[in-house]
This record gives C-alpha cells, sequence and structure tokens, in this order.
C-alpha cells in the first residue's frame, strides 16, 4: 500500500549536481545548484574532461563516468550562472572542490558550452518527488528499477537509509526520515521494502 510511502529531508548543501535532458536518468547535461538557481557548467572543449565527471558522477551516487560529453549532446542550459571552466584531479568528492575560473555568465558566449556526462555502476536511481511549495531537497523516495519508477515502503526506514538517499542525490546527509506518506501517496510498483542500510553505502 502506498499509505506507507517514505520521504526524506535531506540536507540542502550550498552547490549540488543533477544531469538534465538525458533519456536515462544516468545521463545528461551537468547542471549545479547554487545561490538558490541552477545553472551549466562551461568552457571551451578543453577544459572537460573523464576527471571533471567522474567527480561530477560521485556526486550523485554512481561510481564513475563512462563518457564526459561535449556540447550540444543534451542541449544548452538556461543561461544562468554557471561554473566556469573546471579543472579536476578526479579524487574530489564535489565539483566545488575542483580548480575552477568562477562563476560566470560567460556560457551565453557561442564561444563555451555546457558539459555533460554518462555515468555507471548504480544498480538503481533515485529522486524525491514532493508538492508545490515543498523545497527540492525533501520529498517522497522514489526508486528508477527497470525502467519503471516506483517507490520504497516505510518498513524499517530510518535516519540511515535517509543517510544513503541523499548522498545518492548529491547531498552530504539527511536531516530527517519521513513516514506515512508524509509527502502524498505514489503510485507504480513499491519496489523496496524492509530496507537495513547501515548508512555508509553508495547505493539503496
Amino acid at each position: 500500500s502506498h499509505y506507507y510511502d517514505a520521504g526524506v529531508v535531506c540536507y540542502a548543501d550550498e552547490i549540488k549536481a543533477r544531469l538534465v535532458g538525458g533519456i536515462q536518468p544516468n545521463e545528461g547535461r551537468v547542471e549545479l545548484y547554487y545561490s538558490n538557481t541552477w545553472g551549466s557548467v562551461c568552457g571551451e572543449m578543453s577544459d572537460w574532461d573523464i576527471r571533471d565527471s567522474n567527480v561530477v558522477c560521485r556526486m550523485l551516487g554512481y561510481s564513475f563516468a563512462t563518457k564526459a560529453w561535449g556540447p550540444g549532446q543534451f542541449g544548452g542550459g538556461n543561461g544562468n550562472t554557471s561554473l566556469y571552466k573546471p579543472y579536476c584531479s578526479g579524487t574530489e568528492s564535489s565539483i566545488a572542490e575542483c580548480y575552477n575560473s568562477g562563476w560566470s555568465t560567460l556560457c551565453d558566449s557561442s564561444l563555451y558550452h555546457d558539459f555533460g556526462v554518462e555515468c555507471t555502476n548504480q544498480l538503481i536511481s533515485v529522486r524525491l518527488i514532493n508538492n508545490v511549495g515543498v523545497p527540492s531537497h525533501e520529498g517522497r523516495v522514489e526508486v528508477y528499477y527497470n525502467n519503471t519508477w516506483g517507490t520504497v515502503c516505510d518498513e524499517g526506514w530510518d535516519i540511515r537509509d535517509a543517510n544513503v538517499v541523499c548522498r545518492m542525490l548529491g547531498y552530504s546527509f539527511a536531516m530527517q526520515y519521513r513516514t506515512s506518506a508524509y509527502y502524498g501517496a505514489g503510485s507504480g510498483p513499491v519496489w523496496m521494502s524492509g530496507l537495513s542500510c547501515t548508512g555508509r553505502e553508495s547505493n539503496l
């Protein structure tokens, strides 16, 4: 029953990542949430490689990147302020730790490009679904498995499970966990029930 759908409230880091425009949830244009708005990552073609992509994929809970995509693959960003010319060693836990040329609006120029990635080694993907007016860092947990989005039953659901979900979404940790369809009942299959995470896993 969806009456028992689980939810979380994640710690809203200053910078978090998402992938936009891909066919599958593990690929897309890289967008970063900074200063209360979503923007892209841009620069010249030589400014983006697999090392930068690996950092973004790990922020999203994947193990590594299989492709560093250049401009046009997933469309252009919205023109908001973007991270300009990042240079990562590949070992950073966040792209914010990488050397860069700051936050810029130069991505509006045709001389610069929005970058994308393709990530791998994540058995499932997760997302948060919430009502209008609810912050994006909290919501009902939904799991993408077998080409279908479904929910998680709250049987055994606790802060350790919530921590894993939040890290999969690029947050540092969970502040709260929710039960009894706090964010409304979902639809489709209930993919998981009776979870018992230690809280240190990279994936549910």
